[in-house]
């Protein structure tokens, strides 16, 4: 199979864009303001519980959005394995002020255990920086795309798809925050 990057604009009116937000919510709702500045959060395998440990903080409904992930990959040309039903799917926030540039990823594939095709929903972006880059082989001189994360306009936001076995990397970023979601599905090759 030929190594895919597909850049799409989505409405934020979009149900999985509505999704993101109201988890990015759920989950902001509880987290202290003393924490560190970048979070990540895997609901799917391991749900969030509230404070008394009783009350789940993932949405019941979230295999309707994930089925609506795995439909924009088959839509867009990728393949979705449908019978394997181990999917991540993980919530980044980060923050960032003037000063701050730490590089927070390295160059890297999102395949470990299983192959898999990315989805990243970017939310809510407004920052300095921040571009996914995507490399041909470990080197940072050698670099295949670069694409822009930012939201395009307030009523739209940017979807990245990819081949999880490409190696790529987040820049860092400045002055201001970076909320996506990630849904790795897996495929067959």
């Amino acid at each position: 199979m030929t190594n895919m990057i597909v850049e799409q604009t989505l409405d934020i009116s979009d149900p999985i864009v509505t999704y993101c937000f109201k988890l990015a919510e759920q989950c902001l709702n509880r987290i202290s303001s003393n924490q560190q500045k970048f979070f990540i959060y895997h609901p799917s395998n391991n749900p969030w519980l509230s404070e008394n440990h009783h009350e789940l903080l993932l949405d019941k409904n979230i295999n309707v959005f994930i089925r609506l992930a795995k439909q924009i990959l088959l839509n867009n040309g990728f393949i979705v394995d449908e019978t394997n039903q181990d999917i991540n799917v993980e919530l980044h926030f980060g923050y960032a002020s003037e000063e701050d540039s730490e590089e927070i990823f390295k160059i890297h594939r999102d395949d470990n255990l299983q192959i898999v095709n990315t989805l990243i929903v970017y939310f809510d972006v407004s920052c300095t920086g921040g571009e996914l880059v995507f490399y041909n082989n470990n080197q940072k001189a050698d670099i295949i795309r670069t694409i822009n994360v930012k939201n395009p306009s307030k009523n739209t936001c940017k979807i990245i798809m990819f081949n999880g076995d490409l190696l790529h990397k987040p820049l860092p970023f400045r002055c201001g925050k970076r909320h996506l979601i990630v849904y790795q599905i897996p495929t067959i090759r």
